[in-house]
């Protein structure tokens, strides 16, 4: 089937408001799509008509969305739709992803090196600003909050402030004047080390496209036409990103977004936004109000609920029901005595009432506690089941031990590597090698950490598997530039071995392997096959370690989580004062914007559901008398 063939059959799908907002032609534009409404599909027949109409062009299409599985979603359309060579012109990721790209291409122009370090974990974020302060000789790091310090600099730093002049700008407080000179260590020695953390990636790219115009129109002169997904979900320093990258000049820009589905306000999302979109772009608005996926009682329920909202865009249309059936049994409300019964009574619904193949079910909560309840429940009934949650390292030492060397083997002088490479090198082999000595030795006569850590390891084991995994390191990654070879090696090494388990050394080794090989793909695409082991490592950090579920498991997810996901049954739990909508929105009061964020959370967890959704609560949590949510009360189930 050619391009052209699969565009048609691509827009043959789509119903008549969804063709006009793909077809839209000019200018700036803002998409309101309800949940359920297409707006992927949408999104995919705009690029597809884009490249398909100027195959004789070379410019590319830039679509940003929130997260690598929406990212990966949408390329993977796109690559059904226009096929493989066509989606070549096409940018698709997130907005880190992005940032990192230019970064890498530009980012010299602002004193960083294309093969920058992405420390994604607060832990290693600490561990840098623990030595910038003893560098910088500006107190006893043990005598200071580093943790409060930190935030108080992704906070300045999401606000887009530099730190010179910081004080002055706050008031030249002695507290301004002595944050001042740790937000400037900090970022100082990150420079040092030619590292970024996730909210550096945004400050440092916007940086760049303010001081220099010029990248700014390659960028506008490379990616003409710009979709951004989930708009809605931008924060303050996303949104002038978008700006200083748009120059004040250019238009093409069509986001999608949906104020209704607002559940990052602490991560700086505000319906304030899209006004500010319209405002600033002097934008066009359309409604995608018909809903395809909930049936119709799931959709009257969620029109009752949001409508309860004061923060929304004005004139916002109601969810539109498309599915015609409208089973009896489509909602089931459940109470139980208390939080304990609760989770016990889902356990035994799943087991007696759905096919719980992860694929088809979700349970949903507010709280990550009430989560371990259910896992508990379901683990008594014999029933498999996974928290879905992000992961920042693998959890097999084969793994940590895999990404460590390929850290090293990127960087030669990486105390933090060599500690991983040494550590789970050591636990997996009972050998003893000391990371000090290394170091001293090392540093005494070809400072590379990674010659320095084989030829040790030689000397100190006469395991068959641990020689070939030093001997891969060798032939891969000391010798030539072959990680990728490197990685498959070990991963047979591993997989051929008789270590003894006794110190569950394989433990969690089969998820991560799925996991890798997840990533790897997802990486290989994201990069369009062309990635170096900088930029793989870069985009590996940026991303979550866990496999998705297994087959013939029960997922079980936060809320906020499992936005963007649609699933055969959902059960929503929790569903009581102060658990959804949490104490502390509570005691904001009425008609507040927390509140209004857990009435979004409500809407967007019942949203999900493609055919039933199961509702519960309890009358006491944690041994608390709580009332049902006001919640189930607006949605007119009590």
């Amino acid at each position: 089937m050619t391009d052209q063939q699969m565009k048609v059959q691509l827009f043959a799908s789509l119903t008549g408001t969804q063709v006009d907002a793909a077809n839209w032609q000019t200018g700036p534009v803002l998409v309101l799509a309800g949940p359920g409404s297409g707006k992927t599909r949408v999104l995919t027949a705009r690029v597809a008509k884009i490249v398909s109409e100027t195959e004789s062009q070379s410019f590319r299409v830039l679509s940003l969305t929130f997260t690598n599985r929406a990212a990966d979603e949408m390329r993977q359309r796109v690559d059904s739709a226009i096929g493989l060579t066509s989606a070549t012109r096409l940018f698709v990721g997130t907005f880190h992803s992005f940032c990192a790209d230019v970064l890498r291409n530009h980012g010299v122009h602002v004193q960083i090196k294309p093969d920058f370090r992405i420390y994604g974990k607060e832990a290693e974020k600490l561990e840098v600003l623990r030595k910038a302060v003893t560098n910088a000789q500006l107190a006893d790091a043990d005598s200071i909050d580093l943790k409060n310090m930190l935030h108080m600099i992704d906070a300045a730093r999401s606000e887009l402030l530099p730190w010179s002049g910081i004080a002055k700008q706050r008031g030249n407080r002695p507290e301004d004047i002595e944050f001042e000179a740790f937000y400037k260590a900090y970022n100082e020695e990150l420079r040092r080390i030619n590292a970024l953390d996730f909210e550096s990636i945004i400050f440092e790219a916007h940086r760049l496209f303010s001081s220099y115009k010029t990248v700014a129109t390659h960028y506008q002169r490379t990616y003409t036409h710009w979709c951004i997904d989930e708009f809605q979900d931008t924060n303050y320093a996303q949104y002038q990103l978008l700006k200083a990258m748009a120059g004040g000049g250019f238009r093409e820009i069509f986001v999608v977004a949906d104020d209704d589905q607002i559940i990052y306000q602490w991560n700086g999302a505000s319906h304030e936004r899209l006004k500010q979109f319209v405002k600033d772009f002097d934008a066009k608005v359309l409604q995608l109000p018909a809903n395809y996926r909930c049936p119709r009682s799931i959709v009257e329920l969620a029109n009752r609920l949001i409508q309860n909202n004061f923060l929304r865009t004005d004139n916002k249309l109601p969810l539109v029901p498309m599915k015609t059936a409208n089973q009896n049994d489509d909602v089931l409300l459940q109470k139980y005595d208390d939080d304990v019964q609760e989770a016990k009574g889902i356990a035994e619904y799943l087991k007696q009432h759905i096919s719980y193949k992860s694929e088809s079910t979700v349970v949903l909560a507010r709280a990550r506690y009430l989560l371990d309840r259910v896992k508990g429940a379901l683990n008594e009934a014999g029933i498999s089941s996974t928290i879905v949650q992000r992961l920042d390292e693998f959890q097999s030492l084969p793994f940590v031990w895999i990404h460590a060397c390929l850290r090293l083997a990127n960087r030669r002088v990486d105390d933090q590597a060599i500690e991983a490479v040494v550590g789970s090198f050591n636990e997996m082999f009972k050998r003893n090698i000391d990371v000090g000595t290394l170091r001293a030795n090392a540093s005494t006569t070809h400072a590379d950490y990674l010659r320095q850590w084989m030829s040790e390891s030689r000397l100190e084991t006469e395991d068959s598997t641990a020689l070939e995994l030093v001997a891969s390191a060798q032939a891969c990654l000391l010798l030539k530039n072959d990680y990728k070879g490197f990685v498959d090696r070990s991963l047979r090494a591993f997989n051929a071995s008789s270590i003894s388990d006794e110190s569950n050394i394989f433990s969690g080794y089969a998820d991560d392997k799925l996991a890798w090989a997840e990533l790897s793909r997802d990486i290989t695409n994201t990069l369009m096959g062309h990635e170096s082991l900088d930029s793989f490592l870069q985009e590996l950090n940026m991303r979550s370690k866990q496999a998705k579920p297994r087959t013939g498991t029960v997922t079980l997810m936060t809320i906020h989580a499992a936005k963007g996901n649609e699933f055969d049954n959902v059960i929503l739990m929790g569903l009581a004062e102060d658990i959804l909508p949490s104490y502390r929105s509570k005691a904001r009061g009425e008609r507040t914007p927390e509140l209004e964020e857990e009435r979004r959370n409500c809407f967007v967890a019942i949203t999900r559901t493609e055919r039933r959704l199961i509702l519960s609560y309890a009358d006491k949590y944690n041994g608390w008398k709580k009332q049902p949510s006001r919640f189930l009360k607006e949605m007119g189930l009590i």
